[in-house]
């Protein structure tokens, strides 16, 4: 679990501490100096702070899960479906509060490893897997996973409650040409790449 920083205007690879939690099915975003992560089987939330080298825990997300779509928008951590408790759930964890929220459950077809990205002020999810594709990679036919989902939606989100948090409405967006899953996506200019 000992992680390499790579930082090329140093021309080195640094050494971060490890995580003091072994974990699997990772999902993680940076938010100011500090990296939040979770992982399968737990509802932990570690966080990194990249000045100190140093590890400790916040407050824990509301479900369990792994596979999770998981976006930075507005000093937020969005973590999106997954499975094992996660499926379709929006998880929200604002560090100024140390406070997760929960929204409106994800309205796609699948259910985690969703692809995504944030684009302007939304979050856009496609696509992911059903159960039955996790069934059959276990079995041994996860090469036949021809029925991926090919449904897209846009989260916006916004603010009514300084408090209590972020609230947001799913809308739908056109769909992928082919399903995909534990995909790679991107932004350029006003488009959303999937890879």
């Amino acid at each position: 679990n000992q992680g390499n920083i790579d930082a090329p205007e140093l021309s080195q690879v640094l050494t971060a501490a490890p995580v003091p939690h072994k974990l699997t099915e990772t999902a993680c975003g940076l938010i100011g100096d500090f990296l939040y992560l979770t992982g399968s089987y737990s509802r932990l939330t570690w966080r990194y702070n990249i000045l100190t080298d140093a590890w400790d825990t916040v407050a824990n997300r509301p479900y369990n899960g792994n596979h999770h779509l998981s976006a930075v928008l507005g000093g937020k951590w969005y973590l999106i479906g997954g499975f094992h408790q996660g499926e379709k759930k929006v998880q929200v964890y604002d560090p100024t509060t140390d406070y997760w929220n929960t929204l409106t459950d994800y309205p796609g077809s699948g259910l985690g490893s969703y692809v995504g990205h944030v684009l302007g002020n939304e979050i856009y999810a496609c696509s992911g897997l059903y159960y039955e594709h996790i069934s059959a990679i276990y079995k041994g036919n996860g090469n036949n996973l021809n029925a991926n989902p090919v449904d897209c939606w846009r989260l916006n989100v916004w603010e009514l409650d300084p408090v209590y948090g972020t609230y947001g409405t799913w809308r739908r967006v056109p769909n992928l040409i082919h399903g995909v899953n534990h995909a790679a996506t991107g932004t350029l200019v006003k488009c959303f790449i999937v890879d």
